[in-house]
C-alpha cells in the first residue's frame, strides 16, 4: 500500500483508540488473536469521503472474551450474522470471531482468514481490512482498483436486487 493510505489508516486507529473503552476492547482482542478493523470506516477513510465515522466492524482471529466485551458495553445483543453489537465508549461496535462469522459458517471448506473473508463481501469498496496490531492494510486487487478509479463493482453478487441493495449502491456511489 502507498504511504498516504498507511498514514490515513494510522490516523484512523489513533482516533478510535482515543476512546479508552474501545482501546481496552482492542487490547483484549489482540491478546487472544489478531483484531482487524473491517468495512465502511476504512473505506470512508481511504476514499476521503467522511470525517464523521459510524460504527466499528471488528473481526478477531481468536476466541472473543464475551464477558469482558459486554463489561465495556452500555448495551449488547447478538446479531443475525453470528457476532455481537456493542455500544462501547462513543462507538457502536459490531464484533465477530472470524471462524464463527457468517461467511465461514455458510461456505464450509473456505479457509478461515482475513483475505478469504474479503472475497465474500458484496462490493469491491468493502474488500479491505486493517490489523489493529500493526496497522497492516489487507485488501483485494478489486479494492485497489476501486480506490484508484473511484469505482464500484461486485465481488460477490447478491442473490437478488432488492431495494436495500439499490439504496446501498446509491450511497456508496455518492461516497466514492
Amino acid at each position: 500500500e502507498d504511504s498516504a493510505a498507511s498514514d490515513k489508516v494510522r490516523s484512523l486507529i489513533r482516533l478510535i483508540q482515543k476512546d479508552d473503552a474501545v482501546a481496552a476492547l482492542i487490547k483484549s482482542c489482540n491478546e487472544v488473536g489478531e483484531a482487524f478493523l473491517f468495512g465502511g470506516m476504512i473505506r470512508d477513510a481511504l476514499f476521503g469521503s467522511s470525517s464523521a465515522f459510524g460504527d466499528l466492524d471488528i473481526f478477531v482471529s481468536g476466541p472473543l472474551d464475551i464477558g469482558f466485551a459486554e463489561s465495556l458495553s452500555r448495551a449488547s445483543r447478538r446479531t443475525n450474522f453470528g457476532g455481537m453489537r456493542l455500544v462501547v465508549g462513543r462507538f457502536e461496535v459490531d464484533i465477530w470471531e472470524l471462524p464463527k462469522s457468517h461467511a465461514f459458517r455458510i461456505e464450509k471448506g473456505r479457509s478461515v482468514s482475513m483475505p478469504s473473508l474479503l472475497d465474500t463481501v458484496c462490493f469491491s469498496t468493502d474488500a479491505v481490512a486493517v490489523s489493529l496490531q500493526d496497522a497492516r492494510i489487507i485488501s483485494t486487487s478489486r479494492f485497489k482498483e476501486s480506490l484508484k478509479n473511484r469505482s464500484l463493482s461486485f465481488v460477490s453478487r447478491p442473490l437478488g436486487m432488492d431495494i436495500l441493495q439499490v439504496v446501498r449502491i446509491a450511497r456508496l456511489m455518492v461516497k466514492i
